[in-house]
């Protein structure tokens, strides 16, 4: 049976809390848990709003500059039915992984900048419990935004173009902790 759209928001969010408590102190010291509302522009040519989960982390290789982090995201969106050509219309899952770097502009404290990868799935539910996956895509993020907050804890507001993958304009607002 194919999971429920809540089902997948609170495993994604059960497992970035699990990880975060399994790790060495020092290392968990440095993963602060993302949790986000996500409104996105064209997922089956409508807009849809989603949650997501997941982890930020320091990127040690380029940490030398002040304000470069990894960021980790499960986001589920609540997409709409999918109609097809005969005007019955099935029930529509859609979901991302996204895997991005993002930079603390020096002279405008609270912006930062970034970019990283995308996967996504989108399937549609056409006969009873068997999905039918329209598409599995991996594209590019270029994204944008504003904190708030210390390094440990804090908001954001975020905007993030899909460049293929989910070929979607997307705008996050959450809070790391």
């Amino acid at each position: 049976m194919f999971p429920s759209r809540h089902a997948c928001c609170t495993h994604a969010v059960a497992a970035t809390l699990l990880a975060t408590c399994l790790l060495p102190g020092s290392a968990s010291a440095q993963l602060a848990p993302v949790l986000q509302y996500n409104y996105g522009s064209d997922v089956s040519g409508s807009a849809v709003s989603g949650v997501g989960a997941g982890l930020r982390f320091p990127l040690k290789a380029w940490n030398q500059q002040r304000g470069v982090m990894g960021v980790f995201t499960f986001d589920y969106f609540f997409a709409p039915d999918y109609a097809v050509t005969d005007g019955s219309k099935h029930q529509q899952t859609y979901w991302e992984i996204n895997m991005n770097g993002t930079y603390d502009l020096p002279k405008l404290k609270a912006v930062y900048i970034g970019g990283g990868l995308n996967f996504t799935e989108q399937s549609v539910d056409y006969t009873g419990n068997v999905p039918g996956v329209i598409g599995t895509n991996l594209g590019l993020n270029a994204l944008a935004g504003l904190h708030v907050g210390s390094k440990k804890a804090g908001g954001f507001l975020q905007g993030r173009a899909e460049l293929g993958g989910g070929k979607q304009l997307v705008v996050s607002a959450g809070v790391y902790f």
